[in-house]
């Protein structure tokens, strides 16, 4: 597992995750499933935690733990609601059911997985949020070229 994401995510065409939960097994699930998105990622077990690698790091996905010992997914989600390049979140959880995958989506999260984890379903999940994300960032750049080409 990587010490910090050491990719700013759109530069080599590989998501760079941030996985937030409080446990081991998570961290070295999600890290050994990134390995086939090819994708970098940085763990820590709490908010606090996640809320600093987002201050100082640019990622494109956060997978989070329904419940963190210092906050939730949706003390998570708010976060990420304020920052101008905002990742896509996804939730892990063991109690998942339908009342969560509709709460996680209808308050801006982009999906919802059951645990234990299936790894097919974990990578779908991440190459959706990462194409999805990357499409974004290509549609921002084209608006941007755009706004700048201004009238001839």
């Amino acid at each position: 597992m990587k010490d910090y994401l050491r990719m700013q995510p759109g530069t080599t065409g590989e998501p760079a995750v941030l996985i937030i939960s409080s446990f081991e097994e998570d961290h070295i699930g999600f890290s050994r499933i990134l390995v086939d998105c090819h994708g970098e990622a940085h763990a820590v077990r709490t908010c606090q935690q996640g809320l600093a690698i987002l201050r100082e790091r640019a990622v494109s996905i956060v997978i989070c733990e329904r419940d963190l010992p210092d906050g939730t997914w949706k003390d998570i989600l708010q976060a990420l609601d304020t920052l101008s390049d905002r990742p896509y979140l996804i939730v892990t959880s063991r109690l998942a059911d339908d009342y969560l995958w509709l709460e996680v989506l209808n308050l801006g999260g982009y999906d919802l997985l059951a645990k234990p984890l299936d790894h097919k379903e974990v990578v779908r999940a991440i190459e959706s949020a990462w194409r999805n994300w990357s499409q974004r960032q290509d549609q921002g750049k084209r608006v941007m070229k755009a706004s700048n080409a201004g009238p001839h």
